[in-house]
């Protein structure tokens, strides 16, 4: 057997962890100059910083629950990356419809060979309907935040006009009261120093008259008649 098709064979056998790993060796190296050695070598180190990465952030797509929160620009990166991932792991195919599935198949162009050959329908459907559970995920996250959205934002606009209708009513009630204010005579700068007083001279025969002055002090008259 030859060393192609050895690691071909190697790579076909692993894990489905390590599905990213495969696309990317096949995608970017020449299989044919590969040495299984070195290979597995680099598939053993891989699996030892996976283990370590266990208790760390997950990378990569990470969908998120319904009960955990999610911004509009951590689930916008979420589907972008979703894309992305999509559309590389299919570039080398052509579309065709496939009976039964919600999107297109899709074959290569170029010459048959022993990788596309190991491909199988049921696999690639099996693909698009986890694909396609994803993307209903993240479609019903999204639309849970729009409707949130928009409930926040009637909420801001009821609460800008309740204090829009306040700042009216403060304004109003400032120009009642400077209104009363100069009604009565409390003009500024001239109520501590009033003018005139207010004398009050009971009729009759000899009786007393009292003056109030307008700082409140007041004193006696008598008045003969």
């Amino acid at each position: 057997m030859s060393n192609e098709k050895l690691v071909r064979k190697t790579l076909r056998t692993l894990p489905k962890r390590f599905s990213h790993k495969v696309t990317a060796i096949e995608e970017a190296q020449n299989l044919t100059t590969m040495m299984v050695d070195e290979r597995i070598g680099n598939l053993t180190t891989l699996e030892m910083s996976i283990n370590e990465g266990k208790s760390s952030k997950k990378k990569g797509i990470a969908l998120k629950a319904a009960s955990e929160e999610v911004d509009d620009e951590d689930l916008v990166e979420t589907m972008n990356m979703l894309a992305k991932n999509f559309d590389k792991s299919l570039k080398r195919f052509n579309k065709k419809p496939y009976i039964g599935c919600g999107f297109p198949l899709v074959i290569d162009k170029g010459n048959n060979s022993e990788e596309e050959e190991d491909i199988t329908e049921e696999e690639l459907l099996e693909d698009y309907k986890l694909l396609y559970t994803k993307w209903t995920e993240l479609t019903i996250a999204y639309t849970k935040i729009e409707v949130e959205r928009c409930k926040l934002k009637k909420e801001n606009e009821m609460l800008t006009k309740i204090v829009m209708d306040r700042d009216e009513e403060i304004k109003n009630l400032n120009a009642q009261l400077k209104y009363l204010n100069k009604g009565i005579g409390f003009q500024k700068g001239k109520f501590n120093n009033p003018k005139g007083e207010m004398k009050f001279v009971p009729t009759g025969g000899n009786q007393q008259s009292t003056t109030f002055g307008a700082t409140g002090g007041y004193t006696k008259r008598n008045n003969i008649i």
